[in-house]
């Protein structure tokens, strides 16, 4: 248990959903970690989730407050903190900074709180930077401090910034009233769309004894990720042209996958669309299906009045925003 636990351990959470009854106190240099924002979710209803202590790295977790009083993190008095790759929703405050030295914030998402990062006590120095700030009053109140902000993408924000702190503001590298532009925001899927502004924003230009290299990187807390394939039906070749109905295609459900290949059947923040070929040529093309779950889905595809063909082929188009995961197709039925 942490209670047990001794400095400089890794505490690691699950994949689930926890619910957090009390403040979770850690020691110092510990790491704590979930298995990824969308994977590990700790929820409160009242005061904070994780209280830290110093040389403290914490990455990986959502945090979701349930009530208009549930706070994120807090952080008093402490040297050395590391944030990154971090959800935080519908909190009053998600982060809590009160004089603390060398805390970073890095590729998180913060998502409808009233304050996101509050920053208090001359001594704190904190560096913000890669993260989404998005559908919130304030976005960083530095009451005092060193306040550095850069490469932040800050959407439907009254208050990017506020407070008598010392800020340190790219005006350059961080942007504000452009929409993220999330896959699914009503399924808390905050994913970025493929068509979002925030794709490769951030642009990081360096220079060194070989030349110059810039790098084009995604805020947030999950970084854009896309791959794309494709697989073509035999030739389907009946001794008359045929009027062709429909097609019915089922994804997931009940066919099982090879335990080799098990982990990677994976549907969540992926889509797919079928076209039919005749004669190497696309004819038309379904209407692309989003998927968000690996439950059963059944999709019946009217095709349109001239689809009429001696020869014909169907493609599956699969595209996944999610390494090394793929959705799977069942079972496609073509009638006439």
């Amino acid at each position: 248990t942490i209670n047990s636990s001794w400095p400089a351990d890794h505490i690691k959470f699950n994949a689930g959903s926890f619910s957090i009854s009390s403040e979770l106190s850690f020691k110092p240099y510990q790491q704590i970690s979930g298995i990824s924002p969308e994977d590990t979710v700790l929820s409160n209803s009242s005061g904070y989730i994780l209280n830290l202590n110093d040389n403290s790295s914490v990455e990986n977790l959502c945090f979701d407050g349930t009530a208009a009083n549930a706070n994120g993190i807090s952080i008093t008095n402490k040297d050395i903190i590391s944030i990154k790759n971090c959800l935080f929703m519908n909190q009053t405050l998600s982060i809590d900074i009160d004089s603390s030295t060398k805390t970073a914030i890095t590729n998180s998402t913060f998502i409808n709180p009233s304050t996101a990062i509050d920053i208090s006590g001359v001594v704190s120095n904190v560096s913000i930077s890669n993260c989404i700030i998005s559908t919130t009053s304030i976005g960083i109140n530095g009451t005092a401090g060193i306040i550095k902000s850069n490469y932040n993408y800050f959407h439907n924000t009254s208050t990017p910034t506020t407070g008598g702190g010392t800020f340190y503001i790219d005006p350059v590298t961080n942007i504000t009233d452009q929409t993220p532009l999330f896959f699914n925001n009503s399924d808390n899927n905050f994913y970025l769309h493929p068509s979002s502004n925030a794709i490769e924003s951030i642009v990081k230009t360096r220079t060194h004894v070989l030349g110059t290299v810039t790098v084009n990187m995604s805020p947030g807390c999950f970084e854009y990720y896309i791959v794309t394939g494709s697989i073509t039906s035999p030739l389907i070749d009946p001794e008359l042209k045929t009027a062709y109905k429909n097609l019915s295609i089922k994804l997931f459900g009940e066919t099982t996958p090879p335990s080799e290949v098990a982990s990677l059947m994976d549907g969540r923040h992926s889509d797919v669309n079928f076209s039919l070929i005749f004669n190497g040529n696309v004819v038309t093309t379904s209407p692309t299906v989003e998927i968000n779950s690996n439950n059963t889905i059944e999709y019946d595809w009217v095709l349109p009045p001239t689809a009429i063909f001696h020869q014909l082929q169907i493609q599956a188009n699969l595209r996944s925003y999610r390494f090394n995961r793929t959705p799977y197709i069942n079972q496609m039925i073509l009638s006439w």
